[in-house]
């Protein structure tokens, strides 16, 4: 699990970063709440999979179909507990805890995959971590795996899933 936290934190620096590129009036942190981040999750844990492809969904592998779309249930935690180690989120958005973050004992393949899935993201859509939490819920309600699971869980009467990693391989992708 710490491996899961750390290479999401790892996931959000890319963001940051990636941010600051399409919006270098930003200048800080402040516009990324934990919903804005749960659904980039998503979108690059899922942009690479496919039939043959696991994407990043070996790594973050466990979504479940909740109202603003899937969430990656443990890193959802891990963020409600305060379990990360660079990163906190509060009202205001997305907070450094550190001044030094390092990635240094992130294993060097699993870098590599998240960078890999980042900038397919980036190529099918550039502005798409400048988009507002709810656009990107938006985006994410428009994935056959979410919209499946989450009537199925309805119907259970209640307001949460999980959602097979084998339905988001499978789902048509929505990226604006």
């Amino acid at each position: 699990m710490r491996d899961k936290i750390l290479a999401f934190e790892y996931l959000v620096k890319l963001l940051l970063d990636w941010n600051g590129v399409e919006d270098p009036q930003s200048g800080s942190v402040t516009p990324f709440s934990h919903l804005k981040v749960l659904k980039l999750l998503f979108l690059v844990s899922a942009v690479e999979a496919d039939k043959t492809n696991n994407g990043l969904l070996d790594l973050f592998d466990d979504f479940v179909a909740m109202p603003y779309g899937p969430v990656e249930s443990e890193i959802y935690n891990a963020i409600l507990n305060n379990k990360t180690t660079y990163y906190t989120f509060t009202q205001n958005g997305l907070e450094q805890k550190t001044p030094d973050i390092n990635f240094d004992n992130l294993d060097a393949d699993i870098k590599s995959r998240i960078l890999s899935s980042v900038n397919r993201l980036r190529k099918y859509n550039s502005k798409l971590v400048t988009c507002k939490p709810f656009e990107l819920v938006d985006i994410t309600h428009k994935w056959s795996c979410w919209s499946i699971a989450y009537k199925y869980a309805l119907s259970l009467g209640v307001r949460s899933i999980k959602i097979p990693n084998e339905s988001i391989k499978l789902s048509l992708k929505f990226f604006s």
